[in-house]
Parts: C-alpha cells; structure tokens; sequence
C-alpha cells in the first residue's frame, strides 16, 4: 500500500493480504432415521415418521442401538364413534327418501317416481332385516348392532348411543369390529 503526501513525500506500506477463515456450522453429518416397529427394519430422512403405524406419528428423539424403547398405541373411539355416528345419519337418510318415495301425492298425476315401486319397498325391508339378523362369525352377545348401541326405532329410522357404543368399543374392541367386517366363504 502506497500514500502520497500532498508536499510530494511518498509513504510505502509495503504489499498486504487478507485471509478469512471460516468456520463449518455443521457439527454432525445428518442421516437418515434407522428404527424397527415388531422387527421390521424401516429408513427414513425425518425423525418425524407417521407412515409406519396407521394413524400414529412417532417422533424419534434419540439414537441409541442398544435401547429397546416400549410404544404403546390405544385405540380412541372417537373416530370410530363419529364414523357410526355418520352411518346412522346416511342410514335415516335412505329411509327418510323411501318413505318420501311411498307417499303419495294429492292426485296420481303428481305421485313421486318411485310410488309402489317393489323394488323400493324390498329394499326399505331388507334394511331393517340387516340391522335385526344376527351378523355370522360375531360374538353371541354381541351379534347385532342394537348391543353396541345402534337400535332401530318403530319408525324405521337408527338411533345411536354413543356412550354404550364407547363403552363396548374400548372393553371388547374385536367383537365390536366383527360387526362391521365383511366376511364370508368362497369356494
């Protein structure tokens, strides 16, 4: 670096460099998550992992191969109770239509669509069959939807309980489900 005086002097500083150092911010080298849930081995580039087990998020925290951690996941009925509870409502629904369907109007001209129509009228009685007759493979106190709250009314229409349903729900889950499985034997 050089200065020049105004008298005409000149000043040498000699050459400078400059140097900056910098320092890495990354203290560790990221990888990915390796856990297992009931000895299968599962990657993943989160810590957050809620593809494993259905309806559950695991938030992993810690890495330690020789810890076993014990998760614990129960069931909350809540969905469930909402899922019936939405069944009844399109069930009473359908009936609520049918019945529209089997009145009729002020004169035959304006009778609705689907006035004496068999059809409608086997399956207005094939909904309420479905909802008396004992489901197969169920449990005998336990086999059909009035036990877990789920009754029909003189009129035709479900009424839902949803505090017996809870209840059956948490204390005898798999007979619950056994009514709203679908099964059968084919040949």
């Amino acid at each position: 670096m050089v200065a020049n005086n105004q008298g005409g002097g000149r000043l040498d500083f000699g050459a400078f460099a400059t140097t900056s150092t910098g320092r890495a911010r990354e203290l560790v080298t990221g990888t990915d998550a390796k856990f297992s849930v009931d000895g299968v081995a599962f990657t993943r580039s989160s810590n957050t992992v809620s593809d494993v087990i259905a309806n559950t998020t695991l938030t992993l925290t810690a890495a330690d191969p020789n810890t076993i951690a014990n998760v614990n996941v129960s069931l909350s009925s809540s969905a469930a109770t909402s899922a019936v509870q939405n069944y009844v409502n399109a069930y009473n629904a359908v009936v609520d239509f049918i019945k529209t369907q089997q009145t009729p109007g002020t004169d035959p001209t304006s009778n609705p669509t689907l006035y004496n129509d068999p059809l409608l009228r086997t399956a207005r009685s094939a909904l309420s069959t479905s909802m008396l007759t004992p489901v197969t493979g169920a449990a005998s106190d336990m086999a059909t939807p009035d036990t877990v709250g789920i009754s029909l009314t003189k009129d035709g229409h479900l009424s839902f309980d949803s505090t017996k349903f809870q209840t059956a729900f948490t204390s005898r889950y798999s007979d619950v489900t056994k009514l709203f499985e679908e099964s059968g034997v084919s040949t």
